[in-house]
């Protein structure tokens, strides 16, 4: 109760993920989050209608997975939800990954 008190320094790097940001916000921004620096700027007539995270994810599971068994059932696998993940931040291109952990990645982003 009346012991030492200890203070400790700690850093760590943020990255700006889509997960967890508004709806409203995504619609707003045309590029990648960890594209978009502090008070950027968008035109009104780049606004979507739909944020390209959910577009992505949504074609992926449509053209691949459309007939796949229990496909919001069965659990993807976690390393690959994080790559998805990671692929909707920085804008790059999706791999070849299994449609259940695309639809996971879905239901987390929606979450």
């Amino acid at each position: 109760e009346l012991g030492k008190d200890y203070y400790i320094t700690i850093n760590g790097t943020y990255h700006r993920s889509a997960f967890g940001c508004s709806l409203e916000y995504l619609v707003r921004t045309p590029m990648p989050v960890r594209s978009v620096g502090p008070g950027t700027k968008v035109q009104p007539e780049s606004v979507l209608t739909l944020p390209k995270e959910i577009w992505r994810l949504a074609d992926y599971i449509y053209r691949q997975g459309i007939g796949e068994e229990d496909l919001f059932l069965t659990s993807g696998d976690q390393k690959q939800v994080e790559d998805i993940r990671e692929c909707l931040d920085t804008g790059r291109g999706f791999g070849k990954f299994g449609v259940h952990s695309m639809a996971e990645a879905l239901i987390e982003f929606l979450v």
